[in-house]
């Protein structure tokens, strides 16, 4: 039975409200432009726009020279130069967030039965954490893999004892591993547990030679992208362990990711998925996913340089950890129901560009621009240049002798021929240009285009 199927003979509006859900995330995938952290850009985009010939790899980041970073994504990208930057990568956060609620979709079903959860809301809030629709379809390093390791975990979970279903566990642990090789640490607890405790001799043959398989396809592409033989995973641990170049980009107090995971959700969010995630890991402390998400967070809370985004391919298994705590908690309704009510009016925060040089680029197209402020949209992170959606524009510095609106508002028809300003200022992006005649003069007389 198909799972669409399926969901619709469960429970019709549970149905049509997956449908709606979709729209959203497709929805998400539209307005969350730009990217999320500099390395979703640059080790992603720029390579591709490295591969389309719109960039020298002597203007790429150190990590290209180094040979440390994963073609998979770039590799993927690189055909679709035909349809533009702005389209190929709108095409491929759609996919990616079509992909997401798809597994999710499995993954829902297959965990209430696994983990006996009875209480409701969970179907939403598996899909619609209010952050979930912005940062499942970002087409960052994090988050492919983050789809790859949840299609991992689901046939883990699934306990199969067919050699295809092993073959796929193969494909998918080594694409997770592939994408961020950090979820290494993650994929152990499982895959020494179907290999050495579960023993399926045939089954696990299937599984290790997928894995290697899809592993060595991995280093072919990395090595067309670097234009000679590499295997980035150990260059990867060469730069940042062995020459500890992670630690040049800053150290961080040991409690960090504890307050980022408590404040940055929101704290009415955040709080609960800290506590609940204790709990879960006590509950399932000989569950080989739980052993592997926790143990993923210890090595990252031991290494001195952090961010939150290194912990987002566990994002996912996030509904899981709340709900099934919960179910084993009996927590009173009334607080889901506050949460769930919270949590939902947030969603629509999401609807905004991560990042103005994508939406900047897309409505500038062969222009001549004047930037005013001390950031340039084609020089990013420390002066790297940005190319993927540039295609024709020219930047020079503009004088400060022309005052700037930071809304067109009304004014859009009058300012329509005037030329385009970029602006570096905090909360303002596009500016239009108008020259001060007067101080006291009216706002209409001050335009001049």
């Amino acid at each position: 039975m198909g799972i669409y199927r399926r969901l619709r003979e469960a429970n019709p509006k549970y149905f049509k409200g997956f449908i709606a859900i979709s729209l959203l995330y497709a929805l998400a995938a539209y307005f969350s432009s730009g990217f999320y952290h500099w390395d979703e850009y640059f080790q992603i985009l720029e390579f591709t726009a490295f591969k389309w010939g719109k960039t020298q790899a002597s203007d790429l980041p150190w990590e290209f020279g180094a040979g440390m970073r994963p073609w998979l994504q770039p590799f993927l990208l690189t055909p679709f130069k035909f349809l533009g930057p702005h389209f190929s990568i709108f095409l491929f956060r759609l996919i990616t967030a079509q992909a997401f609620l798809y597994v999710l979709l499995h993954w829902y079903f297959l965990t209430k039965e696994k983990f006996n959860i009875k209480k409701p809301y969970y179907f939403w809030v598996t899909f619609l954490l209010w952050f979930f629709p912005m940062l499942l379809v970002r087409y960052s390093s994090e988050n492919i893999s983050s789809l790859f390791l949840l299609a991992f975990s689901l046939l883990y979970l699934r306990d199969s004892k067919c050699p295809v279903q092993h073959a796929l566990m193969g494909l998918f642990a080594a694409l997770a591993f592939w994408c961020r090789f950090q979820v290494g640490v993650f994929l152990f607890f499982p895959l020494f547990h179907i290999i050495f405790i579960k023993r399926r001799w045939f089954s696990n043959f299937s599984l290790i030679a997928a894995f290697l398989i899809v592993c060595g396809l991995m280093v072919a592409i990395d090595s067309w992208g670097y234009g000679r033989l590499t295997f980035s995973p150990y260059e990867y641990f060469h730069q940042n362990i062995i020459l500890k170049k992670t630690s040049q980009f800053g150290e961080n107090a040991w409690w960090d990711y504890i307050k980022w995971i408590i404040t940055k959700p929101t704290p009415l969010v955040g709080l609960p998925i800290f506590l609940c995630s204790l709990f879960f890991f006590y509950k399932n402390k000989l569950n080989a996913l739980a052993q592997g998400m926790f143990i993923f967070i210890v090595i990252h809370q031991l290494i001195a340089h952090k961010e939150l985004r290194f912990l987002f391919p566990l994002i996912p298994f996030i509904p899981l950890i709340i709900w099934s705590s919960l179910e084993e908690i009996k927590i009173k309704p009334l607080f889901l129901k506050i949460f769930v009510i919270f949590n939902l009016t947030l969603i629509p925060s999401l609807f905004f560009s991560l990042h103005p040089i994508e939406d900047f680029s897309r409505i500038t197209p062969n222009r001549n621009i004047k930037v005013q402020g001390e950031i340039r949209p084609d020089r990013l992170a420390g002066g790297l240049k940005a190319t993927f959606f540039f295609e024709g524009q020219s930047f020079s510095e503009e004088a400060s002798s022309f005052q700037f609106i930071p809304k067109a508002g009304l004014l859009k028809e009058k300012l329509k021929n005037c030329e385009l300003i970029y602006s570096s200022r905090p909360f303002v992006r596009l500016q239009f240009k108008f020259k001060t005649l007067k101080e006291n003069k009216d706002l209409w007389s001050l335009i001049k285009c």
